[in-house]
């Protein structure tokens, strides 16, 4: 017996020495891993684990040894000369808050931090270079995490339920985001390094609420699903990307979309699988712009100057001044829209302008001793004439700005600066441009009154007494805005007028004065179309003579693809369904669309009229009254019906449309009958021609309440916002005059 006890105790002595066993004293353990340089000891009375030695952790076919007491491991502290963290190192260690990693560590391995669900925070060494799937997966209250720039790649969802990873940081150096690296996570916003070439597929899907991301330069491919179902509402594309896959941005509410790249290649379903309606800025001309162009959720915005990007506060006017010829820019590909505008430039530009206007009647006495004595705006160019070189010395025979100051110092636009000088290389200042602006308004006869003050602006007492006029006038009406400096407002009367404050000063008067006193309506129609068209508009426009309608021939595809790039498109008749789903294929309108079925009302409310109920607002007071019923067709919802969301669009309220006497039918040919026997009064019928039955439709349901379309119906299109307002009426005058439409079979 005493020889077995001796070769027990030999054995586990020969145990510990080999690190095969645990060897403890009170509440310590330790031990090496699987036979390496790799020790560890464990002190159960503060939870901390020391992980020491040379070289990489073994790769363990079972779990690491100190596994045991992983509920007990608050902290973990790994000395220098650990190379590596091995697969699954710390899995389930619940209750670690805590890790030491020294410099020596380059690599983090699968697992290695699994379902270490106390762990809110962790240093990983700039040293580090590999960092593996799932390294992270379960941390749960992981709040941040900076990963080194010596890290070439992240894949393989290293973060996979991270649910409180809400800061994220990413380093130069950083080449390629894999494959689900970051997907699911609460980051609201992340900066994308100029290193990575590549963002794999769904990388950051899932992202709920990240809804900013910076784009370097350098980011060459988008993988599939990479930004699928994140908050992002603006994405600028760098011009170093070449590919976007499928649904990159698929269920992400995209609002704008600007991709600086001429030469990107996208999938034909990219455009349409993304959720919501978006703007899309590309250089027209580019393999970007056309195939963006066909995206039937995008509306393709041009760049037309590299220098101005769509998110500065002029893209809107200086894209207007190109689109409208007003002038364009001081070459093919810049405009240089800081520099500020010579007084030879602006007079010029106004003067191109004025000859895109009609001749005003002449004025023989007046009003304003500033006001042209008599008005003469040629319909083409201007003739070349001398007299501004006679009048200004400054001014040369033969430049280039020569006729447009013998134009403007002629019609009293311009009155030089003195000493029979014009200074036309001079730069012209906020107050003298709205000076000239003001003075070309009452030459073409706008209205120009002014009333009230400049109070609200500081600087107001440095506005020269010849501009307190013309600035009070350009205020009222919108035209000159102030600056904000120091949380003070400034009109900055002497500061130089930039080629873009010039753009949007001109802009804003041409729609806030000109467009109001003379509207304009522009309106195509394919050309089958265009005899209907010409006679709407020749018989709308005597009920309104203020407004001029301009009817002109053009295609579906053109007038879809054309929009864009023409601001002057305001409605388009199309014969059928199939034409307006064309257009709607082709751009998406950022102001409301309206469609109207001119020739057979989708909803038709018709009467055998022997009550002489005559319009739908009649019958409505009629029902309340409970003097007639009402035939509705039933509808595909239990609780509505086609009938009751006519009624409703005529003001009268779901609860209020339950009590109104009425009967539901089936089909159209059973209210008809209803209506001819006289149990009903009228009946609302679902795209069918109510003529058929014998019956009187009634004429104010201007236009149907739903966007379908029977194939033989007619759909007018307004796409404008500038011209929305006039496009809507003049539509909705074509829809109670079907006449025009029988004219034409």
């Amino acid at each position: 017996m005493k020889a077995i006890r001796r070769l027990i105790c030999l054995l586990l002595a020969a145990a510990l020495l080999c690190g095969l066993l645990p060897s403890a004293s009170a509440a310590s353990y330790s031990g090496t891993v699987d036979n390496s340089s790799i020790r560890w000891s464990v002190d159960l009375s503060t939870g901390v684990l020391t992980i020491s030695g040379k070289g990489d952790m073994p790769y363990t076919h079972s779990t690491f040894p100190w596994d045991t007491y992983r509920d007990q491991i608050k902290k973990v502290i790994i000395q220098s000369g650990v190379t590596n963290i091995g697969n699954l190192a710390f899995y389930d260690c619940h209750a670690m808050e805590e890790i030491s990693i020294p410099d020596s560590v380059t690599q983090i391995k699968k697992g290695a931090f699994t379902n270490c669900a106390s762990l809110r925070s962790i240093r990983l060494p700039g040293t580090l270079k590999h960092l593996e799937g799932y390294a992270f997966s379960g941390c749960s209250e992981l709040r941040s995490i900076d990963i080194p720039a010596g890290v070439k790649t992240i894949s393989g969802e290293p973060f996979q339920n991270c649910y409180a990873l809400s800061t994220v940081t990413l380093h130069e150096g950083l080449e390629t985001i894999g494959e689900y690296a970051f997907q699911g996570l609460p980051i609201a916003s992340i900066t994308i390094p100029s290193t990575v070439k590549q963002i794999g597929r769904s990388a950051f899907e899932n992202c709920t609420a990240l809804s900013q991301v910076r784009f370097s330069e350098g980011l060459q491919e988008l993988g599939i699903r990479a930004f699928c179902s994140t908050d992002l509402h603006t994405v600028i594309l760098p011009a170093s990307l070449r590919t976007i896959a499928h649904d990159a941005f698929v269920f992400a509410p995209l609002e704008q979309v600007v991709v600086h790249s001429r030469n990107c290649a996208y999938p034909s379903d990219f455009s349409g699988a993304t959720y919501g309606y978006a703007r899309v800025y590309a250089y027209l001309g580019s393999t970007t712009h056309e195939l963006w162009r066909n995206g039937v959720t995008f509306t393709l915005q041009p760049i037309y100057f590299t220098d101005v990007q769509p998110m500065a506060w002029y893209y809107d006017a200086v894209r207007y001044a190109k689109e409208n010829d007003l002038f364009k820019g001081v070459s093919e590909t810049t405009f240089e829209p800081d520099s500020p505008m010579t007084r030879a430039m602006a007079v010029t530009v106004l003067w191109r302008y004025a000859s895109q206007l009609p001749l005003p009647p002449a004025s023989e006495e007046p009003t304003e001793p500033t006001a042209p004595a008599t008005p003469v705006v040629p319909t083409t160019a201007p003739k070349p004439d001398t007299r501004a070189a006679q009048t200004f010395t400054d001014v040369p025979e033969g430049s280039w700005y020569a006729e447009a100051v013998t134009w403007a110092a002629d019609n009293g636009i311009v009155l030089g600066v003195g000493g029979g000088k014009f200074n036309p290389n001079g730069t012209l200042t906020r107050e003298q441009l709205v000076t000239i602006l003001y003075r070309f308004a009452q030459w073409v006869q706008d209205e120009v009154s002014a009333e009230g003050s400049l109070e609200a602006f500081a600087d107001a007492d440095r506005v020269d007494a010849y501009a307190r006029t013309p600035a009070i006038w350009a205020v009222q009406n919108e035209i000159l805005n102030g600056e904000t400096s120091g949380g003070r407002v400034n009109l900055s009367p002497k500061g130089s007028a930039t080629r873009a404050q010039v753009s949007a000063i001109l802009m804003r008067y041409i729609e806030n004065v000109r467009a109001a006193a003379h509207p304009q309506l522009y309106v195509y129609a394919d050309e089958a179309e265009l005899p209907t068209l010409t006679r709407a508009a020749e018989a709308y426009g005597k009920e309104h003579p203020a407004l001029t309608i301009h009817v002109s021939q053009t295609t579906a595809r053109d007038f879809g693809r054309d929009y864009l790039l023409d601001g002057r498109r305001d409605l388009f008749l199309a014969p059928n369904r199939f034409t307006q789903e064309q257009i709607i294929g082709w751009y998406v309108t950022d102001s409301q669309w309206l469609v109207v079925f001119a020739r057979r009302p989708h909803f038709a409310v018709a009467s055998g009229d022997p009550k002489g109920i005559g319009s739908v607002k009649n019958l409505l007071s009629k029902l309340r009254a409970h003097t007639a019923v009402l035939g509705y067709l039933e509808g595909l919802s239990t609780e509505q019906s086609y009938g009751e969301s006519v009624l409703q669009f005529l003001g009268c309220t779901y609860s209020e449309v339950k009590a109104l006497p009425s009967q539901r039918f089936e089909s159209n040919k059973e209210i008809a009958a209803a209506i001819a026997e006289g149990t009903v009064d009228a009946g609302v019928f679902w795209g069918a021609e109510v003529k058929q039955y014998g019956l009187t439709a009634l004429p104010d349901v201007p236009y149907a309440l739903d966007t379908g379309a029977p194939q033989d119906s007619y759909a007018v299109l307004p796409v404008s916002s500038r011209g929305h307002e006039q496009a809507v009426a003049f539509a909705q005058w074509m829809a109670d005059h079907p006449e025009l439409f029988d004219e034409a079979q």
